[in-house]
C-alpha cells in the first residue's frame, strides 16, 4: 500500500503517491519526505500524424487560446509547494504552431528561469527548432521515431517524418545531448532484443544521437492490447548480453517500472537507453500534473481532478 500525501491546490485536495522506486519487489519502498512531480504541458491537442496506438488520436480538436497568465499562476502555485520536478511539453504535435509553442516556452522560462524543460515531437517539423525561443535553455528534444527504417517509420506515423540528413545536421549544431529518440515497442516493428539493438546501432551511427527511450504501449485500445510487446524476454537478453550493461531495474509499486542500460555500438560509441511501462492506466492517486490545451491544471493522464 502506498503512503500518500495530500496537497490542496485551488481549494481541491489531491492525494499523491510519495514512495520511492525499488529494485526488488520484496523491498519496502522508502517514503520520499518531499516528493516532486513532472508537469506535462500539452501545447496542443492537434497532430498531423495518425498513429494507430496513440491515446490522443481521437482528441484532434480546436484549442482554446493560450492564456499565459493562467499557466504562470499554476507554475507559481506548484513551485511554492515544492511540487515541481521538471516540465515536459507534449501534444499533439507541439511544432505545428510555433507561435503558440514559443508563448508557452517563454512563459515557463519567464516564470521559472532555471526549470528543466523538454519537448517531445514526431519530428515532421524538426527544422522549426531554429525558430524556437530559448532554444539554448531547452534540456532535451525527444524525437518520437518508432523504426530506424525511414519508410517504415513514415508509414507508422502516416506522414513524412524527419530525414536522417536533417537529424545529422541538427545534432551537430545543437548542444551535445539535446536530441534523443523515443520508440514505442510495437509487435511486428521494434519488438525484440535484436530489433532494439539494430535500432540503436543504426540511428546512433547515422545521426550521432546516443540517447534512446523505449516505451511499452499503454493505451487502453484494441490496437494497443493486440500489439503490446512482452518485455520480459527482451530484458533477459539485455541482462545476459555481452554488448549491454544494465544500470538500473526499478519498480514504482504497481504503477510503473523501468530499465536503464548502456550498449556498446563500437569502441568509440556507447548509447544509453531506458525502457518504461505504465502498469496502472487508471490510477486513482496522483503521480504527475497535466496542463491541458484549454488552460486547465489537472492530475494524471486519466484525470482524477481538475485543479482549475
Amino acid at each position: 500500500m502506498y503512503q500518500t500525501k495530500e496537497y490542496t491546490i485551488n481549494d481541491i485536495t489531491v492525494p499523491f503517491k510519495c514512495e520511492d522506486c525499488i529494485r526488488l519487489r520484496s523491498e519496502k519502498p522508502p517514503i520520499i519526505p518531499n516528493p516532486q512531480y513532472i508537469l506535462y504541458v500539452y501545447a496542443t491537442s492537434k497532430c498531423n500524424a495518425t498513429c494507430e496506438f496513440c491515446s490522443e488520436r481521437n482528441y484532434n480538436r480546436e484549442n482554446e487560446p493560450f492564456q499565459p497568465e493562467l499557466l504562470e499562476k499554476d507554475l507559481l502555485l506548484l513551485t511554492e509547494q515544492n511540487l515541481l520536478k521538471k516540465i515536459s511539453i507534449t501534444g499533439g504535435e507541439p511544432f505545428l504552431d510555433i507561435k503558440r509553442l514559443n508563448s508557452i516556452v517563454n512563459t515557463i522560462f519567464e516564470t521559472l528561469p532555471n526549470i528543466d524543460l523538454s519537448i517531445t515531437t514526431n519530428g515532421s517539423f524538426i527544422n522549426r527548432v531554429y525558430e524556437l525561443d530559448n532554444l539554448d535553455k531547452i534540456s532535451q528534444i525527444h524525437i518520437s521515431r518508432h523504426h530506424h527504417n525511414q519508410e517504415i517509420n513514415d508509414s507508422i506515423f502516416g506522414i513524412k517524418t524527419a530525414s536522417i540528413e536533417d537529424l545529422q545536421r541538427i545534432q551537430k549544431e545543437l548542444s551535445p545531448g539535446t536530441l534523443s529518440f523515443n520508440c514505442c515497442l510495437i509487435d511486428g516493428y521494434i519488438d525484440s532484443y535484436e530489433g532494439i539493438k539494430m535500432y540503436t546501432e543504426t540511428l546512433a551511427k547515422q545521426t550521432g544521437i546516443s540517447t534512446f527511450g523505449f516505451i511499452s504501449l499503454m493505451g487502453d485500445s484494441e490496437y494497443c492490447r493486440a500489439n503490446k510487446v512482452d518485455f520480459s524476454k527482451i530484458r533477459y537478453k539485455l541482462i545476459t548480453s555481452e554488448d549491454t550493461r544494465v544500470k538500473d531495474w526499478l519498480y514504482s509499486g504497481d504503477y510503473c517500472k523501468c530499465l536503464v542500460w548502456d550498449q556498446v555500438v563500437d569502441p568509440e560509441v556507447i548509447t544509453t537507453s531506458y525502457w518504461w511501462e505504465i502498469c496502472e492506466n487508471k490510477s486513482d492517486i496522483g503521480r504527475q500534473f497535466i496542463y491541458t490545451p484549454d488552460n486547465h491544471l489537472t492530475v494524471n493522464f486519466n484525470t482524477i481532478a481538475d485543479l482549475g
